[in-house]
């Protein structure tokens, strides 16, 4: 397990574009996370602060990674609620968007089991692992123009999903060890988080959209299609990782670039 810190980036997003790179395609599949960020990380903190009691004394080794875990995730969410703030005035709909979001993880806390949330959160920072190895490693064409501080935030963000990859799969298998329902919940995870990404990049799309000539239209289409074919490809072959038995994330390798995203960061 890598060694976890816990940042203070100090990022002024006053006056960033929403349109922050030219492939707003791609753009929009980000936009769409940084909108649930408010609602999701919250959750997880929840999820696994339920979870410390829950630990056998061989695993209370696992409770600092815990508190180490919720500091770097209540600061992502507290960047990106000033980060969407500026979005909004583009895309005023990701405050819906990310409300909605809040009520199913409002719900999943209320109608479910512990064990559903501790499942839904390994799944989801497996899922957040692959992201982060996609961004620092297959998207160099796409943010070749990007926007310098929005792309500082993500490579932040997503390299503090590195450190902290194993510790919700960790508490998982300490505390239920259950396989086959971890399994399920990758799935049930993966859909999810789809289908509310599909929702909003289909809203951001559509008003981006409305302005452009049929030749622009055409083109925004063709690299939506070929954009969402590689990504779905990349992910897709590690999701049937992520389904087997014996898959650990902790063994995953660091991503290239990491140490410096990271390092323009001090610990805080």
């Amino acid at each position: 397990m890598t060694q976890l810190v816990h940042r203070q980036p100090n990022i002024d997003f006053t006056g960033v574009p929403a349109r922050w790179t030219r492939n707003i395609e791609f753009a929009s599949l980000f936009t769409a996370g940084s909108a649930g960020a408010p609602a999701v990380e919250p959750y997880l903190n929840q999820v696994m602060a339920q979870a410390k009691p829950l630990l056998k004394p061989k695993d209370r080794h696992l409770a600092p990674e815990i508190d180490l875990f919720i500091k770097q995730e209540t600061t992502h969410y507290k960047v990106h609620n000033a980060y969407n703030a500026e979005l909004r005035k583009t895309y005023p709909f990701l405050k819906e968007a990310e409300e909605a979001k809040r009520a199913d993880y409002r719900g999943f806390l209320a109608n479910r089991s512990h064990k559903f949330n501790c499942a839904y959160a390994a799944a989801f920072e497996t899922l957040a692992l692959s992201m982060a190895l996609f961004l620092f490693e297959e998207a160099d064409d796409l943010i070749a123009d990007a926007d310098p501080r929005t792309i500082a935030m993500w490579r932040w963000h997503l390299g503090e999903e590195y450190e902290h990859r194993s510790v919700c799969h960790d508490v998982y298998c300490a505390i239920y060890g259950d396989w086959f329902f971890r399994a399920k919940m990758v799935i049930f995870t993966y859909r999810h988080l789809a289908a509310h990404n599909k929702r909003i990049m289909g809203a951001l799309l559509q008003q981006e959209r409305a302005a452009m000539t049929p030749e622009e239209l055409e083109r925004s289409l063709a690299r939506q299609q070929d954009f969402m074919k590689r990504f779905r490809a990349f992910h897709l072959r590690r999701i049937v990782r992520l389904l087997m038995p014996g898959y650990n994330p902790g063994k995953a390798r660091a991503p290239r670039g990491l140490e410096a995203a990271l390092g323009l960061y001090a610990p805080g």
